[in-house]
């Protein structure tokens, strides 16, 4: 009897064992995914602001679909729409204007599907400096990622929705054009005054 029990008791030690074991192994699996994922977001603004376009393609699946929602000042679109090539040459073209950029991501949450498959969604915050503006974009990324053989993880699909696009006259450009509206009222002056003069004298 008191080897059945011993028998018993090694047996229900050794299943808690395994089972204890596969559940922490699923749940390291999870958190390596995750941590992937978020690092797939991570190298996405990486690679805008450094206007690195091959990396930014090795980001997504050949078969990726990207759709920019974007309007300058909630009216004039700058929406594109594609493939992995489109999107790309949209916002090569797009960031080009930029002399800098930097594409911070915050808020990630990620909604796994199943084991190779999930959505993650991020808020964006984006200030950005052409010629005599400054520009702040704000808005949300939803990715659709899928993991590959290798263990990395893709998007496959992308929505950029642009709550708002902003410009803001930068400081030394709103210097100049303070300082040539006042010579333009010093010289429309001038001209007056001499014109006054000139009828006074005839």
């Amino acid at each position: 009897m008191a080897k059945i029990f011993i028998w018993f008791c090694a047996y229900i030690f050794i299943w808690v064992a395994i089972k204890v074991t596969a559940e922490r192994e699923v749940v390291s699996d999870r958190i390596k995914d995750r941590l992937s994922i978020q690092a797939l977001l991570y190298d996405y603004c990486h690679a805008v602001d450094t206007r690195d376009w091959g990396m930014l393609r090795e980001l997504y699946t050949p078969d990726a679909y990207l759709e920019y929602d974007v309007r300058l000042m909630g009216l004039i679109p700058l929406a594109e729409k594609g493939d992995r090539d489109v999107a790309i040459e949209y916002i090569s073209k797009q960031l080009n204007q930029h002399s800098w950029s930097q594409h911070l991501v915050t808020n990630i949450r990620i909604k796994f599907h199943n084991e190779s498959s999930a959505t993650a969604t991020a808020k964006l915050y984006n200030p950005q400096e052409a010629y005599f503006f400054f520009y702040i974009t704000g808005g949300s990324y939803t990715h659709q990622v899928t993991k590959q053989s290798d263990g990395s993880w893709k998007s496959h699909n992308m929505y950029l929705k642009a709550t708002y696009l902003a410009p803001l006259v930068k400081l030394e450009a709103l210097i100049v054009l303070i300082v040539v509206y006042v010579l333009l009222k010093l010289q429309k002056s001038r001209s007056k005054t001499k014109y006054l003069d000139k009828g006074k004298q005839e």
